[in-house]
């Protein structure tokens, strides 16, 4: 099995909203910008499944809002050869 991970630290906020197979991951994140803080999308991914600990979870029709309570680390795991992703975050 081939395997690749990416990891993302300190997190603003994800955005779940469902895809055809799974989820559609938008990670933000909060930047500084000339004394102003602003949003910032950093990557969209597609995942199948999640685990998600350290975090509030907030669902609302279409979209599932998922931001840090502590400090976390977000990882999506692919699976090349079945091209299946997983994210994880702890």
């Amino acid at each position: 099995m081939v395997k690749k991970t990416v990891t993302y630290d300190r997190f603003y906020r994800i955005e779940l909203t469902p895809e055809k197979e799974g989820w559609q991951v938008t990670i933000i994140l909060e930047v500084s910008r000339g004394g102003k803080s602003e949003e910032a999308t950093i990557a969209e991914e597609a995942v199948r499944s999640a685990r998600i600990d350290g975090c509030t979870v907030d669902i609302s029709p279409g979209k599932i809002v998922v931001t840090p309570t502590r400090e976390v680390t977000l990882k999506i795991f692919h699976d090349i050869e079945s091209n299946t992703r997983t994210m994880e975050i702890s």
